[in-house]
């Protein structure tokens, strides 16, 4: 009975010391914003609960309406999503991601399509963890999908993509930001987290030592996800 009681405590340890990562208000429906439609933000804006716009870098880089909050299209899932480009060129949202546990691996997986309106063409935007390679992802808005019409307002036939990371401590700043020029960019939606692995603490890693079928090398993972329509 010890040794069962003992074992379901270290269980829950580690499933606490790993799920503990999260980001806020990924799929960007809740701010403090009113009406419906599209919102113009520029860099150092915050009604997106969780999120602040900035300046990327880049030559396609305003600091200025550069980006939009829009539900004038269809989002991934609810009701809003954010376009990386506003009026005056290519903008960028980051937030703080807590709960890491140093030297863990971690997957972020979000949802891309691109603004429909106007030219059709390629939208890029980057996604990394800041001070890490950036990783760059692509999104054709003239894609052979859909009878050859590409995404439109109601079909924005987004794709998920995901990249990992490797945490340095407690906190990592994630950004997502646009590399295309003009006022059609890419669009993002549903913002997630999960862990790959994460190595264990010494106190439980001498605790998981005296159980069987445990032992110090022991972590948690998941299976990385790939690029797929939906």
């Amino acid at each position: 009975m010890q040794r069962l009681v003992l074992s379901l405590t270290v269980l829950a340890a580690l499933t606490s010391h790993a799920s503990a990562a999260f980001i806020v208000n990924g799929d960007f429906e809740t701010s403090t914003f009113t009406g419906t439609n599209m919102k113009i933000m520029s860099s150092g804006n915050t009604n997106i609960t969780g999120w602040t716009t900035f300046t990327p870098p880049g030559p396609n880089a305003s600091s200025s309406q550069n980006s939009l909050y829009a539900s004038n299209w269809q989002a991934h899932s609810g009701t809003w999503s954010v376009a990386l480009n506003g009026p005056h060129g290519a903008g960028g949202i980051e937030q703080t991601v807590t709960g890491l546990v140093a030297n863990g691996i971690y997957a972020v997986t979000f949802f891309m399509s691109g603004n429909p309106n106007d030219t059709k063409g390629v939208r890029t935007l980057v996604a990394d963890i800041l001070g890490d390679p950036p990783n760059t992802y692509t999104y054709n808005t003239k894609s052979v999908a859909n009878g050859g019409m590409g995404n439109t307002l109601g079909n924005m036939l987004y794709q998920s993509y995901t990249f990992n990371f490797k945490a340095s401590g407690a906190t990592e700043l994630l950004r997502f930001y646009s590399t295309t020029a003009g006022n059609r960019g890419p669009v993002i939606d549903d913002v997630s987290i999960a862990v790959v692995s994460v190595p264990l603490p010494a106190s439980l890693g001498l605790l998981l030592a005296g159980l069987p079928g445990f032992g110090v090398g022991w972590v948690l993972r998941r299976k990385g996800a790939k690029a797929t329509e939906v």
